[in-house]
């Protein structure tokens, strides 16, 4: 993160605090602890001395003033913003440590992460550890998706199908789960599974020490089969949700809370009674997004509501509902928050949404002075490969890298200051269709979680990539010391070409450092040092087996990629199609060949109008 005013005046090793934090409360150690040394060089000698100085009342909330010198450590903070200094004087070890002035705070007050255990179950141990990441990185939100389509995870005292049964959930094989919850954070999630409440309070303990704050989150009124299969009269006529089946995205949206009957909206009230008692935040999500009218408009008992309601369309139908939990949840001291779905409704003027992917939407909430999180997909979905779909071990359709999450602006451009203010903060997003393991969950958050903490910290205008991705680097030491999974995705070279009419394949390369050399071959062969250096695209004339690398102080880093790119006879040639309307036909003769993401811009879809 950025620190905005530091002045280095010499370097002394880090030694014991006076005045450490409680054991319970150190987060998890991604540098060596501390240990007792003297400076050298006669300046002084002795311990250095670690004191705490309380701030002023106009001071910004989470921030500190951090200064090393000779003789000591002196953090002037409260709070969180003592948390935050410890934070920020282990990223500066190990070892020496400069002696500095920090003014540090953070531009949002919402700093959020997300995590789903619905597609996959996991143990509290992991989830501490996730918790443990954030706050090493100073962000001070858990979103944590407990319910979907394919598991409950939230013990309901008053409810207890919702886990007996609707926390388990048939495995790959068709076979439903009878595996316990795992209780270790190296095991594989299992595809059932669910916190008691007792555990809840537990996590929730560990956050606040932390000083995160988690907010829960109870999809309705679609997302929700794993309570439909628990609870089936609560689903629409005729539409009984299925058995629960294994992942897979999006996951079945055919099923939703029946909202022609009345009894649905107590059975509602009263899991959300339950869980708000549970977490202390002001926040409760109720999720909203991706409902599908068909299951509504093809209810007997839903029909009849809608029309005794003047509805005429599904959406309509939802905003009723969603108006309706608002008031429910305002009324019980505590604020509505759901996906940009929720914009729809008459929502009070306490209710916050997440955009996601509906920028106008966004933009007309603030204007209205609604407070938005804003976690557009595009640049905070974590569950998106890093780099090359090639190169990675579990794709979904869209690529995400580390640039494009540190180019993330959470602020919409063209808001009044009064209108910004409604801009909480922003959020990443980790769906876990594709990731049922702890250290896949954490390849996939490290490092894009580093682009995304100093994003919500820093001052736009101080953002320096090249200074940010050698931070990175050094944190992949600390990472690696601490047993904790990353992802090295932004050494590997995109290779990105196109047909050029006439001429023949044009050839980009790119990596995610921008800062170190990129050498490829033509023939097939591995690329070295002695390779060819790429400067500038470059054009094929001839088929080639181009294969590339980045080298960072004459050693490869990264993976090796390669594509196979072919110049023929037909390369380039005319082609007509029936329909003639098809897009994109020119690509089956342009000699570059698909790669295993069909979503990459190199494939030809065709609709076979014989298939309904």
């Amino acid at each position: 993160m950025y620190i905005r005013v530091a002045l280095v005046l010499l370097v002394l090793p880090l030694a014991v605090w006076g005045q450490p934090l409680p054991a319970d409360v150190q987060p998890l150690s991604i540098v060596p602890e501390p240990v007792s040394v003297q400076a050298t060089g006669g300046m002084y000698s002795g311990k250095l001395v670690y004191t705490v100085k309380a701030p002023a009342a106009t001071d910004p909330p989470e921030g500190y003033v951090l200064d090393v010198t000779p003789k000591g450590i002196i953090v002037t903070a409260s709070g969180a913003g003592v948390f935050y200094a410890e934070q920020t004087l282990k990223q500066l070890g190990p070892g020496a440590i400069p002696c500095v002035h920090i003014v540090d705070y953070p531009r949002y007050g919402f700093r959020g992460m997300h995590l789903d255990v619905s597609r996959h179950f996991f143990s509290v141990a992991f989830i501490k550890k996730y918790l443990d990441i954030l706050a090493a990185y100073k962000l001070n939100t858990f979103h944590w998706h407990l319910t979907d389509s394919h598991g409950w995870r939230i013990e309901i005292k008053k409810y207890p199908r919702l886990t007996s049964i609707g926390a388990w959930r048939a495995d790959r094989t068709g076979i439903p789960t009878t595996i316990a919850k795992p209780t270790a954070i190296g095991e594989p999630a299992t595809y059932g599974g669910f916190y008691t409440q007792e555990q809840i309070r537990e996590v929730v303990a560990y956050a606040a020490k932390r000083f995160i704050t988690i907010i829960p989150e109870i999809e309705i009124p679609g997302h929700c089969d794993a309570a439909l299969v628990a609870y089936p009269e609560f689903s629409d006529l005729d539409n009984p949700a299925p058995l629960l089946r294994p992942c897979g995205y999006p996951g079945d949206l055919t099923h939703n809370l029946c909202l022609g009957y009345e009894p649905s909206f107590a059975f509602v009230e009263d899991i959300l009674s339950e869980v708000m008692v549970l977490f202390p935040g002001v926040f409760m999500h109720i999720g909203g997004d991706e409902v599908r009218g068909g299951p509504w408009l093809g209810c007997p008992r839903c029909r009849q509501r809608m029309q005794e309601h003047g509805f005429t369309t599904a959406r309509q139908y939802q905003n009723w509902f969603t108006h309706r939990i608002d008031s429910f949840i305002n009324a019980h001291g505590k604020r509505m928050i759901g996906w940009d779905e929720v914009l729809g409704a008459e929502i009070t003027p306490s209710a916050a949404a997440m955009l996601w992917h509906d920028p106008a939407a966004a933009l007309q909430a603030l204007k209205k002075g609604h407070d938005m999180v804003m976690a557009p997909y595009h640049y905070t979905y974590f569950d998106f490969y890093q780099s090359d779909p090639r190169l990675e071990p579990d794709i979904t359709y869209a690529g995400l890298g580390l640039d494009t999450v540190y180019a993330f602006e959470p602020t919409p451009a063209g808001l009044t200051p009064e209108e910004n203010k409604h801009v909480l903060g922003g959020e990443a997003c980790l769906w876990t269709e594709n990731f049922a393991t702890p250290a896949r969950v954490e390849y996939m958050l490290l490092p894009r979680l580093l682009a995304l903490a100093e994003v919500l910290w820093s001052p736009p205008g101080k953002k320096d990539y090249p200074r940010f991705v050698r931070k990175t680097e050094a944190q992949f030491k600390r990472l690696a010391a601490a047993g904790i999974s990353y992802a090295t995705s932004l050494y590997n070279v995109a290779i990105q070409p196109s047909y050029v009419p006439d001429r023949g394949i044009r050839v980009s390369l790119a990596d995610q450092t921008h800062l170190y050399p990129i050498r490829y071959t033509l023939d097939g062969s591995q690329p070295s040092v002695n390779s060819l250096l790429y400067t500038e695209p470059f054009m094929l004339t001839k088929t080639a087996a181009l294969r590339t690398a980045v080298f960072k102080n004459n050693r490869l880093v990264g993976k090796v990629n390669g594509d196979r790119l072919t110049i023929h006879l037909a390369t380039g040639a005319g082609i007509r199609l029936s329909p003639d309307s098809t897009v994109g036909a020119a690509r089956l003769v342009d000699g570059i060949h698909g790669t295993i993401e069909p979503y990459d811009g190199r494939w030809v879809i065709f609709h076979d109008s014989m298939v309904d």
